[in-house]
């Protein structure tokens, strides 16, 4: 005789409903008598008091840097900006204009830049050191800005005090090159 006669014949006998657990073969109804508490965890309140430690270590090691993060990358939009602008105005300028400490592209456009909104969020913390220099490359002439700035973090997370970005201040230089409208202008 195998099984499926064996559990045919046990029903029509005990005309209970059964359930097959493991190698055993019982009745329905002896289950609910018997509690079954293996692998459930007691519903008393404890996930409330683990809540508040997982809480914690949820935005201080994710949310709050993934927001300096986000700053940071919005404070190298905005030297990339200031450095798009003064390459455009360098390459339309004589090199001793350019190059002058009080000229515009190294003087005055970063004053006004630091005064517009997108200056004033970036969270620098000093003004902008930029270069600007010339080179002669297969007959044509190009310019070269190079901007670097220092910003702070906008949140500054105790546990990451050195890294740049999130508990120290980051510095980034953006470099960018074009071809000079008038190549006489590199040698004024």
């Amino acid at each position: 005789m195998n099984i499926d006669e064996l559990i045919f014949k046990t029903k029509m006998v005990c005309r209970l409903p059964l359930i097959e657990g493991g190698d055993q073969i019982r009745p329905n109804n002896m289950l609910k008598n018997k509690p079954n508490n293996k692998g459930k965890r007691r519903q008393r309140g404890s996930a409330i008091a683990e809540f508040g430690p997982a809480l914690f270590f949820i935005f201080i090691f994710a949310v709050f840097p993934v927001i300096d993060i986000i700053a940071l990358s919005f404070n190298y939009t905005a030297c990339a900006s200031l450095n798009d602008i003064q390459l455009r105005e360098a390459v339309k300028l004589p090199k001793s204009i350019a190059t002058n400490p009080k000229g515009p592209v190294l003087g005055t456009i970063p004053d006004k830049w630091m005064a517009t909104v997108l200056g004033g969020a970036s969270g620098m913390i000093e003004r902008p050191a930029t270069t600007v220099d010339y080179d002669p490359s297969s007959g044509n002439m190009y310019v070269q800005v190079s901007t670097t700035v220092t910003v702070r973090p906008l949140l500054n997370i105790p546990f990451f005090f050195k890294v740049p970005g999130l508990g120290a201040p980051a510095t980034f230089t953006v470099s960018s090159s074009r071809l000079i409208e008038n190549p006489i202008f590199a040698a004024q």
